[in-house]
C-alpha cells in the first residue's frame, strides 16, 4: 500500500537563511551549481567554522536525468534529449557540466576535502553548514515543511523540474508479509492509516492538547509540547491528504500543492522495471567500477574530464554495452506496450 504523500518530486538547493540574512545575500538567480560560487565565497572567507556546501559520501549532482535502474549506476534517460534511448548519464551535456561546476567548487576549498569518504552529519536545524541539496513535493508546501523540521528559516531554488518518477512511486509503501500470521488484522491496520485522520495526524504530530491542538478550520496548530524528531514523518506514514495541515498552511497553498500533482510531467520510465536475469554478473561488475568512482565524481573531489574517460574504458571491460543493449531492447518493449 504507497504511501499518498509527495507523488513528485524535484530537487532543490536549500539555503540557511540566517547566513543569507547576515550578509544580505540573493539566491533569486540561483538555478545551478555553478551560480553557488559567489554566494559560497563570502561564507568561506566569513564563517570559518561552517560548511559552504554540505556535501558527503552519497551526494549525488542531480541533472534532468532519469534512471532506469538507480542514479548511482551509469545508465540514464535524458529528459532533455531523446527519450526513447538509454544513454550513460557521464556523457550527458548538463550532468558533465554540473560535475565540472562541482569540481571547481571542491578546488575553491568550499567543500570538505574529504567529501568523499566523509559521513558527517550537518544537522538541518544546526548552524554549521550554509548550503545543501534536498528532495521536495507538493505536501511539502514549498519550504514550508523543511523550515519546521529545521526549526529555523530555510530557503530553497530548484535545480530540476517536477517530476513523477518510479523513485518516488517507491519511496514509501506498507508491505505485508506473505509469512504474517495475521495478513488480515494487518491490512486492517493499513486501512485505518490511511482512513483515520485521529490516528494519522497523532502519529506524525503527537498527543494532541500536548503536541498539538486542531484549530476551528481542520488545521494543526503545533504547541510547545511538538518536537519534531520524536514523530514519524508525514511522507513516509500515510494518506497525507487526510493529515491536517499546520496553521500556517493557507488554501491558496493547498490548491497550489493540489495543482502542482496534476500538472507535473510523468517520467517516460514510470512503471518500467529490468529484469536483470541475462546481466547479472555485468551488473555486480559495473556496481563495482561505480564504487570506485561515484562519490568522487559526485563530490567534486575528482576531475570529471579525466576521470569520466578512465571510468568509462572499466565499464566497457566489465560489460556495459551488454547492459545497455539489454535495458534498451526491455526499455523499447515497455515503451510499445504503453504507447
Amino acid at each position: 500500500m504507497p504511501v499518498n504523500g509527495n507523488v513528485f518530486a524535484q530537487q532543490v538547493l536549500t539555503f540557511n537563511k540566517q547566513y543569507l540574512d547576515k550578509y544580505n545575500l540573493d539566491v533569486s538567480n540561483v538555478n545551478t551549481y555553478a551560480d553557488l560560487e559567489p554566494l559560497l565565497a563570502v561564507i568561506k572567507k566569513n564563517e570559518k567554522n561552517v560548511m559552504p556546501l554540505a556535501a558527503g559520501q552519497g551526494f549525488k549532482v542531480e541533472a534532468q536525468l532519469e534512471y532506469p535502474i538507480e542514479n548511482g549506476m551509469p545508465f540514464a534517460v535524458d529528459l532533455k534529449g531523446d527519450t526513447t534511448k538509454i544513454v550513460n548519464q557521464f556523457d550527458t551535456t548538463e550532468l558533465r557540466d554540473n560535475l565540472r561546476a562541482m569540481h571547481k567548487l571542491y578546488k575553491k576549498g568550499y567543500i570538505a576535502q574529504d567529501a568523499a569518504t566523509n559521513t558527517t552529519e550537518y544537522p538541518l536545524d544546526g548552524g554549521t553548514w550554509f548550503a545543501r541539496q534536498e528532495t521536495q513535493g507538493p505536501y511539502d508546501y514549498g519550504d514550508t515543511l523543511l523550515t519546521q523540521v529545521a526549526g529555523q528559516e530555510l530557503v530553497s531554488r530548484p535545480i530540476t523540474t517536477p517530476m513523477k518518477t518510479n523513485a518516488q512511486a517507491q519511496m514509501a509503501n506498507f508491505v505485508v508479509s506473505s509469512n504474517s500470521k495475521n495478513k488480515e488484522k494487518a491490512v486492517e491496520v493499513l486501512g485505518v492509516l490511511n482512513s483515520n485522520p485521529e490516528v494519522l495526524n497523532t502519529l506524525v504530530y503527537g498527543e494532541e492538547g500536548k503536541n498539538w491542538e486542531k484549530t476551528d478550520n481542520d488545521h494543526a496548530k503545533l504547541l510547545d509540547g511538538y518536537k519534531a524528531n520524536n514523530h514519524l514523518s508525514a511522507w513516509n506514514t500515510g494518506n497525507n491528504k487526510i493529515l491536517y495541515p499546520t496553521a500556517n498552511i493557507t488554501e491558496d497553498m493547498i490548491k497550489t500543492r493540489d495543482d502542482s500533482i496534476k500538472a507535473a510531467k510523468q517520467s517516460p520510465l514510470l512503471g518500467f522495471n529490468l529484469n536483470t536475469d541475462a546481466v547479472k554478473t555485468e551488473l555486480s561488475n559495473i556496481a563495482n567500477v561505480m564504487n570506485q568512482y561515484i562519490d568522487g565524481l559526485n563530490t567534486g573531489t575528482l576531475d570529471p574530464d579525466k576521470a569520466i574517460p578512465e571510468m568509462n574504458k572499466k565499464l566497457e571491460k566489465a560489460g556495459y554495452e551488454k547492459v545497455r543493449k539489454e535495458l534498451q531492447k526491455q526499455y523499447d518493449a515497455f515503451l510499445k506496450e504503453n504507447k
